[in-house]
């Protein structure tokens, strides 16, 4: 084979290893964008359900110190808002305490 041949084929194979590079990025690149957007609307959706949790938890805090302060006892108030007493208990006395 020739020097010119020889080198024919090496930018062939070389060219054929590029595309074959190339594809294999742009397959990594398909796979991974919706992956991403996956995790991204998981993530609003965490922070979306942390958000009404947190916001939950203020209004049965709310509820408590309410209960509380109409005179519930201090175990009503914990079966009321399904809490434990401990937790009523501290309620209480920040209530008192403010």
């Amino acid at each position: 084979m020739s020097l010119v041949r020889e080198r024919e084929v090496l930018d062939e194979l070389s060219r054929r290893a590029a595309v074959r590079h190339k594809a294999a990025e742009m397959a990594d690149l398909v796979a991974t964008v919706p992956a991403m957007a996956a995790l991204g609307d998981s993530a609003e959706m965490v922070r979306q359900a942390q958000l009404r949790l947190d916001q939950a938890k203020g209004v049965r805090a709310n509820a408590v110190q309410a209960a509380l302060a109409a005179g519930y006892s201090v175990r009503t108030v914990a079966e009321i808002a399904h809490i434990a007493p401990s937790t009523a208990l501290r309620i209480s006395s920040r209530q008192l305490n403010s």
